[in-house]
């Protein structure tokens, strides 16, 4: 036997290996480009290498919808038409603000997505909760079949929702990677900008109904106490008709008022869309209402449901950097969790949101005809 021609012959057989290899590799390649491919030509929306097909955006756009009407505090009662006609801020209606947030949003998702895998990456407690995620509403409803007949009435299956999981929670960790749970990463320096967007106040709260007496019990004003408020409320409105209304004003009658009823303070912040600030407007609407909409110095009366409120809006020059603490200030608790959303979106998210590809197929959802879900909706918690 000619043995040099044994490294020949293996050499010929490790050539044809690689080639099946490449050729596997090619093919598998191929194939999974076509699956890819097939799979992008039907995105309404799509940014990087994620995208949206029409029953994923039916979902986001009944779960946006939810979220929208929720924020509003009671302002759109219906989900119907005439509802979402009302004119709103900007001169726009509801359903427009509605619109152009839903996309926004999309945006927003699309965007966090692309960065997430840029700069970090799913652990595997990251994929147990997006499993469990999925698989919560099987929990409730029983089975696949059982959910997409609760979930037709929106127009999205459970598939659709599915598909939504993972992307809505790589958005959701993207903030939190960046700037930690709840803002906690952040400085106060990082901070000022979306600061100057609040509304400083102090909020003094006559009841003309009920108060809280000192065994924490509610109960109706008795004739000699609803006689002192009367006093105080003509004294104080005098004041800020007659233009002769001050700080130590508020400052003086503040002990004897019912402001810490619920917890108000002088040194008070509002902004919209602020967690704390919500709350409130749930019971007082007006008064937020009227507060942020005041010029800095004003004063105001208000009178609303229980009660009146006298508010100032302090100068721009008398803003408190040191109420920037979580830990001294429960009225502004949420401050850095809220700072952490606006940084996140104002500063990382706008700049490459105009990227994002809206398809003629986008124009086929109707937000406004989709009905909003309340039920089965995504959660990180």
């Amino acid at each position: 036997m000619d043995e040099t021609k044994i490294p020949k012959k293996k050499n010929r057989f490790m050539l044809i290996f690689v080639c099946i290899f490449l050729a596997a590799v090619l093919l598998f390649g191929t194939v999974f480009g076509i699956i890819a491919t097939v799979r992008q030509s039907g995105f309404l929306v799509k940014y990087g290498s994620y995208g949206f097909d029409s029953g994923e955006v039916t979902y986001l756009a009944s779960y946006y919808k939810y979220l929208y009407k929720k924020s509003l505090n009671g302002i759109i009662v219906s989900d119907t038409a005439e509802s979402w006609g009302q004119t709103g801020p900007e001169g726009k209606t509801y359903g427009e603000l509605l619109q152009k947030g839903f996309e926004e949003y999309l945006s927003g998702i699309l965007v966090s997505c692309n960065l997430f895998d840029d700069d970090f990456s799913l652990s595997a407690s990251d994929r147990e909760k997006i499993a469990s995620i999925a698989e919560k509403p099987l929990v409730t409803y029983g089975s696949v079949e059982a959910f997409n007949k609760a979930s037709s009435a929106y127009g999205f299956d459970y598939e659709d929702y599915k598909g939504c999981i993972e992307p809505l929670y790589k958005a959701a960790m993207a903030r939190v990677r960046y700037f930690g749970a709840d803002g906690s990463n952040l400085q106060v320096s990082d901070c000022l900008e979306f600061y100057e967007q609040y509304s400083h106040v102090a909020l003094l709260f006559i009841s003309d109904g009920y108060i809280y007496d000192e065994d924490g019990e509610y109960r109706p004003l008795t004739d000699g106490e609803r006689a002192e408020r009367e006093t105080m409320t003509a004294a104080l409105s005098e004041a800020v008709k007659s233009g002769t209304i001050t700080v130590q004003t508020i400052n003086h009658y503040y002990p004897d008022s019912d402001s810490d009823q619920d917890r108000l303070e002088k040194g008070y912040y509002l902004k919209r869309g602020a967690q704390s600030t919500d709350a409130l407007a749930q019971n007082y609407p007006e008064a937020v209402s009227k507060a942020i909409e005041m010029e800095r110095g004003e004063f105001a009366e208000v009178k609303c449901e229980g009660g009146v409120f006298f508010i100032h809006k302090y100068a721009e020059e008398e803003l408190n950097r040191a109420h920037i603490d979580k830990e001294n200030d429960p009225f502004f608790s949420d401050f850095f969790a809220d700072a952490a959303d606006y940084i996140f979106s104002s500063k990382v998210l706008m700049p490459l949101a105009g990227r994002v590809e809206f398809t003629d197929k986008f124009g086929e959802v109707d937000i406004l005809s989709v009905p909003y879900n309340a039920t089965i909706i995504f959660s990180v918690y």
